[in-house]
């Protein structure tokens, strides 16, 4: 990374921000499935947060020009819409 650091080590400081006692994060995100795609499955951030809302919403279509995350999303059952 630019910093420096490895990704797993963002992942962590990332997740303990998101962790702690009274944070409320308002959005349609389930920020606990973007924890589990990210970095284990997909290595964007971003691209994460899409497949999460992809997930929670049951789009059965998803409209990306991103390989590895349409692969990743295929395996969760949502398919590319190209």
């Amino acid at each position: 990374s630019f910093y420096g650091l490895r990704l797993a080590e963002v992942a962590a400081f990332v997740g303990d921000i998101f962790r702690q006692r009274g944070l409320e994060v308002g959005s349609q995100v389930v920020w606990s499935r973007v924890f589990e795609l990210w970095p284990a499955e997909l290595k964007d951030f971003s691209d994460a947060v899409v497949l999460a809302v992809a997930l929670a919403h049951r789009a059965p279509r998803l409209a990306t020009f991103d390989r590895a995350l349409a692969r990743v999303a295929a395996r969760h059952g949502v398919r590319s819409a190209w």
